[in-house]
């Protein structure tokens, strides 16, 4: 991901202080990240290297309703880009 335009921005933004996760409780909060960290990069980024930064990014849940950890295991990232851009 060493040529990723969202990945290096926000790391240098960041000084190199930058784990590369997100915590959520529902598929909402996943769709909503996408589309934000969409529309601050779309000037320079492509929906590949969108696609590469969310693929490569480590979701953890952080509820305690397993009908929407199973959501957010089986979410589809590619899927939903496609469907939110």
């Amino acid at each position: 991901m060493k040529n990723n335009t969202i990945f290096n921005t926000i790391l240098k933004n960041r000084k190199n202080h930058y784990i590369h996760v997100l915590e959520v409780e529902t598929v909402y909060e996943i769709e909503n990240c996408i589309e934000q960290i969409w529309s601050e990069f779309e000037e320079i980024a492509t929906i590949e290297e969108l696609k590469e930064f969310f693929n490569t990014m480590q979701i953890y849940y952080i509820g305690g309703n397993q009908d929407q950890e199973t959501e957010i295991d089986n979410f589809n990232i590619n899927k939903s880009i496609e469907e939110l851009i």
